[in-house]
């Protein structure tokens, strides 16, 4: 062979050499480089950011993305779940997770999710949501969840979108005419909410004045709350009054049900609880309302009332109300009140 082609073919040689082990290194570098992303995870900074990713790992735009996982996970999700975040979205590609900062929305069906913070567990259809303290360690973004009608707000939040379960720590939400609080709440698949040691009370606050300690409850939505034994507490004084049981109708249809007494304080006849009592819905034409108050200062008062309605026809409300008030041992008063009102149709 002619020494030229011998020095061409060498050369040949070397460069294929040169390319393999190239090569080699080129991967071996991206795959460090690779286990360092997914340590560390993919940041994303972008405040008008909205993505919305499926259980097969699909992109708005129909193309494959680095989260597809192999097969179709039995719980895999049958919707798209829409997600975006005010401040900034972190990815981890290994975790299969999302995690969202400041102003958190998350999707799903008629299902929506506010929170500060929201975690993304694409794996298992979870999010986990709470809030975070401000410069002055109040804490904000609290998570707020809305299914449909129903509205509630929590301290803590952890949801699977395949079960429909959910685990929720620190609950506030409106049932029945008042506010239910609980510490440990579960909702279960037919929206069915499990109770332990919670509160129910008319007071809108977040630490109310006055409720009932409720040593665990079950909300059937639509329907009724059913409670175990159940305790007065004014000002966080528990009182001796008990119950055994409690049964709150939980509907906005014509029911009867038990109000609620209002707390409060007056100068001449002291504390108080008064309205409170029971509503007894007759039927679709009258309804009988009676109410009790109590003072510290041992003045009392019952009051009666009722109203009635044939459409087209006729209307009317009567009531009869009356208080005994005691100022002191020598100011003592009666007094009685009765009222007809009656409307008759044009």
């Amino acid at each position: 062979m002619h020494k030229n082609s011998i020095i061409i073919l060498l050369l040949k040689f070397k460069k294929t050499v040169f390319i393999h082990l190239f090569l080699l290194i080129f991967v071996q570098f991206a795959q460090g480089q690779d286990s360092d992303i997914q340590k560390d995870s993919i940041i994303m900074s972008d405040t008008l950011s909205t993505i919305s990713i499926d259980s097969l790992g699909a992109n708005e735009d129909g193309k494959q993305d680095s989260l597809k996982v192999t097969g179709i996970s039995e719980n895999a999700v049958e919707e798209p779940i829409p997600y975006s975040a005010k401040d900034s979205i972190r990815f981890s590609v290994k975790e299969q997770r999302v995690y969202l900062y400041g102003e958190a929305v998350v999707n799903y069906g008629d299902i929506e999710l506010k929170a500060a913070y929201i975690e993304m567990d694409l794996k298992n259809n979870e999010v986990l949501a709470y809030g975070i303290p401000d410069s002055t360690g109040k804490e904000i973004g609290k998570p707020v969840f809305k299914e449909g009608k129903d509205e509630f707000e929590a301290k803590e939040l952890r949801y699977n979108f395949s079960s429909g379960r959910g685990l929720i720590n620190g609950v506030i939400t409106e049932q029945a005419g008042g506010f239910l609080h609980g510490t440990t709440t579960k909702k279960q698949a037919n929206d069915q909410i499990h109770i332990k040691d919670g509160k129910y009370t008319t007071c809108n606050l977040d630490h109310p004045h006055f409720y009932i300690r409720l040593t665990k409850a079950k909300v059937i939505p639509d329907d009724k709350i059913i409670t175990g034994p159940a305790n007065l507490v004014i000002e966080d004084i528990p009182t001796p009054i008990w119950i055994p049981f409690g049964f709150f109708p939980n509907t906005e249809k014509h029911s009867s049900g038990i109000i609620i007494p209002e707390y409060g304080e007056e100068l001449n006849r002291g504390f108080y609880l008064k309205n409170g009592g029971y509503y007894w819905a007759v039927n679709d034409y009258v309804n009988l309302t009676l109410l009790g108050d109590i003072y510290s200062k041992l003045s009392w008062g019952a009051t009666m009332r009722s109203a009635y309605k044939v459409r087209y026809r006729f209307n009317g409300r009567l009531e009869a109300r009356y208080n005994q008030n005691v100022i002191d041992e020598e100011v003592q008063s009666k007094d009685w009140v009765i009222r007809w009102e009656h409307k008759q149709d044009p």
